[in-house]
């Protein structure tokens, strides 16, 4: 199975419960934007692909090191990071990660394609937060969980701050 095949799995996936998927926006592989109205949206999620088994460490290094490149050119960050191996859904809350998006414990000039082993063990820190999804079936009951939250007026609401 290539990425492609991977990342419109997920597609349908979200797409089945109303958001919209525009994929290879600031180089990530998925981004999944949930409607705030007509004209506007926030992004739930940023998803980083590999076809082949992979560290989701290694592959969470990537995408924050992605992010922090979309950050600084203005965009705000979604709710979640997550990374998709076509077996497993790794998933960890922007807010949990803070400490690493706010600090500069990471070269921020690494090449996403290859963080520094410095990279992976910083990542490696916050390890015990992501929380790892198996299957299809996993991921939809995880998106039905946060589709039925945000039509919950009382919901929490991720934190909408553009962290440096």
């Amino acid at each position: 199975m290539n990425e492609m095949t991977l990342r419109n799995e997920l597609r349908d996936i979200f797409r089945g419960f109303g958001y919209d998927t525009p994929s290879d926006a600031f180089q990530i592989d998925l981004i999944v934007r949930r409607p705030v109205n007509v004209l506007q949206y926030d992004d739930l999620a940023w998803v980083e692909t590999k076809k082949d088994k992979t560290d989701p460490i290694v592959m969470l290094s990537q995408l924050i090191l992605t992010a922090k490149r979309a950050n600084s050119k203005g965009n705000a960050y979604p709710q979640y990071f997550a990374v998709y191996d076509g077996s497993t859904f790794s998933r960890i809350e922007t807010s949990d990660i803070a400490a690493i998006l706010d600090r500069n414990e990471i070269n921020w000039n690494e090449k996403p394609s290859s963080p520094t082993n410095k990279t992976i063990a910083t990542v490696r820190r916050f390890e015990n937060k992501i929380i790892d999804l198996r299957g299809k079936e996993a991921i939809r009951r995880w998106v039905q969980d946060i589709k039925s939250k945000q039509q919950n007026p009382h919901r929490r609401r991720p934190c909408q701050r553009r962290l440096r």
